[in-house]
């Protein structure tokens, strides 16, 4: 994830996208005691949600990578 807005002039021509790399509704069920399992079988669980999230997170933004931030860090955290 590209935290730095980058707006130089000669990229107007380029959208802004406000995707990010999360899935809120996969971890939204798993509570704050969840903070504490450190089970392995847990782990790869949230190692399997964290690569699907990046794997959908790159199918919409892989061409901005390195080009323009992908978070809008104005609308998400201001």
């Amino acid at each position: 994830m590209v935290l730095v807005e980058v707006d130089p002039p000669f990229r107007e021509e380029v959208p802004t996208s406000n995707a990010e790399i999360a899935d809120p509704a996969s971890l939204a069920p798993l509570g704050a005691v969840s903070k504490f399992n450190i089970e392995p079988e847990f782990l790869e669980h949230l190692f399997d949600l964290g690569r699907a999230a990046a794997t959908a997170w790159l199918a919409t933004a892989f061409d901005l990578v390195g080009v323009q931030s992908t978070l809008d860090i104005r609308a998400r955290f201001l």
